[in-house]
């Protein structure tokens, strides 16, 4: 019994190395996602207009991020993150997260509109 399980261990880890998302796929989700809260920002009544013009903007901004953007390729996920500076110190910022040929951005869009009409 306890060969089997080992075995479908060894199939699972297979699984995830070969549905293991690649940088285009991250790439696309982010652009997707950031496409998504740009719609939504021009949408809502309650940011200023100003913002909302400037969210046109917003495809230039993603490429920007996305060229400075670094793959990590853990074989079973994978992640796309951006450095950071913070007061001399570097940190690393995760915006997506690949496993199972699927793609989650990190994005809060509530968050950010709530930053947005307080700005």
């Amino acid at each position: 019994m306890s060969s089997h399980k080992l075995l479908y261990f060894f199939i699972f880890l297979i699984i995830l190395m070969l549905t293991n998302p690649d940088r285009e796929q991250h790439e696309i989700a982010y652009q997707e996602d950031v496409d998504l809260l740009s719609d939504q920002i021009r949408a809502d009544k309650d940011i200023n207009p100003l913002i909302k013009l400037g969210s046109l903007l917003a495809n230039d901004l993603a490429s920007v991020v996305l060229k400075s953007s670094t793959y990590h390729n853990y074989y079973v996920f994978s992640m796309l993150s951006v450095e950071e500076s913070k007061k001399k110190r570097r940190q690393e910022d995760v915006i997506s997260i690949g496993i199972l040929g699927m793609v989650f951005v990190v994005l809060d869009h509530d968050k950010t509109k709530e930053e947005l009409k307080n700005f």
